[in-house]
C-alpha cells in the first residue's frame, strides 16, 4: 500500500464516514427569493449553459454516426448511357442502355473496431453531459457567492453613506463650536478630512458595486435590477446560527469534473489501440444488391435486359500499411499512460484541496465565534461611549469612532460568514459530486 492510500484511511478514520451536504437554510437562496428565482432560470439564461447544451446535442449526433456505421445501409443507382459503337465494315451503332441497381450492405465483424468508435461516442457524450452539470453546478455557486458579495457591498455603501451623515453633522458642529472658540481649526480640519475621505471611498465603492452586478449579470443571464438590501432573516443568521464544526470526508465520493474527464480519456484510449488493431486485419461485410442492365442480343441489333441478384460476404483485408496502425497503437498508448499518471497526480492534488478546505472551514467556524465575541465587545464600547459623550467627558470623534468600529465588526463577521458560505457550497459540489451531475451520466 503506497503512503497516499495510507494517509486516505488514516483520515477516513479521524474524520468519520459520512458525507458532508449543508443545510437548506444554510443556503443564500432561503434568505433572498430573487437569488432562488435567479438559479432556477440559469438553464435557459446563461449563455454559457446553452453553449455546452448545445454541445451535449452535437455529441448525441456523433453517437447517432457511429451506430450508423454498424448498421445496414440501403441504396438506389440508376444510370442511363449512350452508346456509340464503331463496328467494321459498319456504320456507327447508336444505343441507348438503362442500369439500375438496389442495393444492401452490413458490416459483419471488424474485430471490435466499430464498437469501439461508438464507445468513444458514447464516452465523449457523457463527459460533455457531466461537464454541463458540472458547469451548472459550479455557476450556481458563483451566482450565490457573487450575490452575497453584492449584498454586502451594498451593506458596505449604506454604512459609508451613513457616516458621511454623520461627519457633515459633527463637521458643522465644530464649525459652530470654533465661533464660539469652544474648538480649534485643527479639530475642525481633522473633521473635514474625515469627511472627504469618507466621500472618496463611496465613489469608489459605487464603481465597484456597479462593476459587480455588470459580473453577475454576465455570469447568470439576469439583466433584471437586484435587490441587494440586507433583510432581517439573514442578518439574524450571520450573528446567531450555530454552524457544523465536523466535516466528514468520505473519500470514495469526493470526485471532480477534471478526474471524471482524465477516466474518460484513459478509456477512450483503450478504445483507440482497439482501432488500431483492427486495421491490419480482415474485415467482412454482407453484401446483397440487385440490378438490371442491358446488353445485345446475339444476332439482333436489339436489346437484351438482364435481372441479376447477388447475396454475399465481402472481405476486405488491408495486408500491410507502412506501420500506419502500429504508429496509431503506440501513440495511443503512450497517451493513456500519460493520462493515468496525470490521474494520479490529480487525485492527489484534489484530496489535499478538499482536506484543506475542510480545515478551512473548522477554522472559519472558530473565527465567526470570536468575530460575535467582538461585537458584543465593541457594542458595549458604544454604549459606554455614548454615555460618557452625554456627559461631556468625550467628544463626538472619540464616540464616532467606537461607531464605526462595531460596524466595522459587523462587517467582519458578515465576510466570514459569506466565505464560510462559498467554502461549504465548494465543498458540497467535491464531495456529492456524483448527487451534483446526476446519476444518468453514469
Amino acid at each position: 500500500m503506497s503512503l497516499f492510500n495510507y494517509i486516505i484511511l488514516a483520515t477516513l478514520l479521524f474524520r468519520g464516514f459520512g458525507v458532508f451536504a449543508s443545510s437548506v437554510h444554510e443556503k443564500p437562496e432561503y434568505f433572498f427569493s430573487q437569488l432562488r428565482h435567479i438559479i432556477r432560470g440559469l438553464d435557459s439564461n446563461s449563455t454559457e449553459l446553452l453553449q455546452l447544451k448545445a454541445g451535449i446535442t452535437e455529441s448525441s449526433a456523433d453517437v447517432l454516426h457511429a451506430r450508423a456505421e454498424k448498421g445496414f445501409k440501403f441504396g438506389i443507382n440508376i444510370s442511363n448511357h449512350s452508346i456509340h459503337q464503331d463496328s467494321p465494315n459498319d456504320d456507327y451503332n447508336h444505343h441507348f442502355r438503362t442500369f439500375s441497381q438496389v442495393y444492401l450492405r452490413k458490416p459483419l465483424y471488424h474485430w471490435g473496431a466499430l464498437e469501439a468508435q461508438e464507445d468513444i461516442a458514447l464516452e465523449n457524450e457523457i463527459t460533455k453531459y457531466e461537464i454541463f452539470q458540472s458547469r451548472k453546478r459550479a455557476l450556481v455557486g458563483d451566482c450565490r457567492s457573487l450575490f452575497l458579495q453584492l449584498i454586502l457591498d451594498q451593506y458596505r455603501l449604506g454604512l459609508t453613506k451613513k457616516y458621511i451623515d454623520l461627519a457633515q453633522k459633527n463637521s458643522a458642529n465644530i464649525q459652530k463650536k470654533l465661533g464660539l472658540d469652544l474648538e480649534t481649526q485643527l479639530n475642525l480640519d481633522k473633521a473635514l478630512s474625515y469627511e472627504i475621505s469618507k466621500k472618496i471611498e463611496l465613489s469608489e465603492q459605487l464603481v465597484q458595486l456597479e462593476t459587480k452586478k455588470a459580473e453577475f449579470a454576465s455570469l447568470s443571464g439576469y439583466s433584471e435590477d437586484l435587490d441587494l438590501e440586507m433583510n432581517d432573516k439573514f442578518w439574524l443568521f450571520s450573528l446567531d446560527h450555530n454552524f457544523t464544526s465536523n466535516y466528514a470526508i468520505l473519500i470514495a465520493a469526493a470526485d471532480s469534473m477534471e478526474i471524471r474527464h482524465l477516466r474518460h480519456l484513459i478509456r477512450n484510449e483503450e478504445k483507440m489501440k482497439r482501432i488500431a488493431d483492427s486495421q491490419l486485419k480482415p474485415k467482412f461485410n454482407l453484401l446483397s444488391t440487385f440490378y438490371q442492365d442491358q446488353i445485345d442480343a446475339i444476332g439482333s441489333q436489339d436489346n437484351l435486359q438482364r435481372n441479376n441478384f447477388l447475396v454475399g460476404i465481402e472481405a476486405n483485408w488491408a495486408i500491410w500499411d507502412s506501420y500506419r496502425s502500429k504508429a496509431q497503437r503506440k501513440a495511443a498508448k503512450a497517451r493513456q499512460e500519460k493520462f493515468e499518471h496525470l490521474l494520479s497526480q490529480r487525485k492527489k492534488e484534489f484530496f489535499i484541496k478538499v482536506n484543506a478546505i475542510a480545515d478551512e472551514l473548522s477554522s472559519l467556524n472558530d473565527r465567526i465565534n470570536l468575530s460575535r465575541r467582538m461585537i458584543g465587545i465593541e457594542k458595549r464600547k458604544v454604549a459606554k461611549s455614548k454615555m460618557e459623550y452625554d456627559l461631556g467627558k468625550v467628544n463626538y470623534s472619540t464616540y464616532l469612532t467606537h461607531l464605526l468600529h462595531l460596524d466595522e465588526s459587523y462587517v467582519s463577521n458578515l465576510e466570514l460568514v459569506n466565505k464560510y458560505l462559498r467554502l461549504t457550497d465548494l465543498y458540497d459540489q467535491y464531495i456529492n459530486f456524483e448527487e451534483n451531475i446526476g446519476a444518468n451520466s453514469k
